[in-house]
């Protein structure tokens, strides 16, 4: 069985149309359940997400009949809309089985949902059937047998499932086409020297000074403030973050990295445009997720 969080990790590393579609379809099978107002507590838990949601207040005030407009919300509540969706969907799928449908039915979306368009439902790839952490393998040369093992990019998940945890390289967030930026360096390892890139998608984020960079690279270090912020624009609306560190050689020269060897992060979405991210850097032996912690947070304009 794959777990809520896993499928909310496969949704979120598809394309924002991708998203909208499969909303739509997930909105059409709950309504064939039968999704009612008086559902919205029971699918908020099932869900875990928080009851001032879009989705959930939609659910509420009137039913299945209102959630046609989650496929319509802003990109970044899409993932949040996606869990009570799949949530309305289970909780009513079990109420019809046990009642109108207990003595047997034909519906394609209710005892077998695969069976119903199943192109479009979430099919375990490789990074959730397959544990790489396990392979004896560093997380890059992992990425690259993941590559191999799904050439179709577009199809391919974006992440690798490691000693049960998933695992990113570089993650995309979804956010308003303009806002700001807020970079927090939480915490890290005292004996390197590691930071952030984040790269605005078609866009720049605005520095103090006026320049307008399409991608900003920061390092926690002590003689700097901690927590950074900045105006940004992205037509795309996207930002991609990855870590990035330094590596010290036997001559002496420090090389910047990012990509290689062990280099990798865990990412918690703690809601209202905050993602944590616990990284391990390229060097470390195994995969330290506790070299670097930072926290990305992102608002629209004011």
């Amino acid at each position: 069985m794959i777990h809520l969080d896993d499928v909310s990790t496969w949704f979120r590393s598809r394309r924002v149309v991708e998203q909208r579609e499969i909303l739509r379809e997930l909105v059409y099978l709950a309504s064939q359940a039968g999704a009612v107002p008086s559902d919205a507590a029971a699918v908020r838990n099932w869900a875990t997400v928080p009851a001032t949601s879009t989705a959930i207040r939609l659910l509420r005030e009137d039913g299945v009949r209102a959630l046609d407009k989650v496929e319509a919300a802003h990109a970044e509540e899409l993932g949040t809309s996606f869990r009570v969706v799949l949530g309305a969907l289970a909780i009513t799928d079990h109420r019809r089985r046990t009642t109108k449908c207990a003595e047997g039915c034909t519906h394609a979306w209710h005892r077998n949902l695969p069976a119903w368009r199943p192109g479009s439902w979430p099919v375990p790839s490789a990074s959730l059937d397959h544990d790489y952490g396990a392979d004896g393998l560093d997380i890059q040369s992992a990425m690259l047998r993941h590559a191999r093992a799904q050439p179709d990019r577009e199809q391919r998940s974006r992440f690798l499932r490691w000693n049960g945890q998933v695992v990113w390289t570089a993650f995309e967030i979804v956010v308003p086409r303009r806002g700001r930026l807020q970079l927090e360096l939480l915490d890290g390892a005292a004996d390197a020297t590691q930071g952030v890139d984040v790269k605005v998608v078609s866009g720049t984020i605005q520095l103090p000074g006026g320049e307008g960079v399409k991608h900003l690279r920061t390092w926690r270090d002590s003689r700097f403030e901690d927590t950074l912020e900045y105006p940004y624009r992205s037509r795309a609306g996207l930002l991609r973050v990855w870590n990035v560190y330094q590596r010290p050689w036997r001559d002496g020269h420090i090389i910047e990295e990012a990509w290689t060897g062990n280099a990798g992060f865990l990412v918690e979405h703690e809601g209202d445009g905050r993602w944590l991210f616990r990284c391990s850097d390229g060097p470390s032996a195994p995969p330290d997720f506790g070299r670097l912690v930072f926290r990305i947070s992102v608002r629209g304009p004011e």
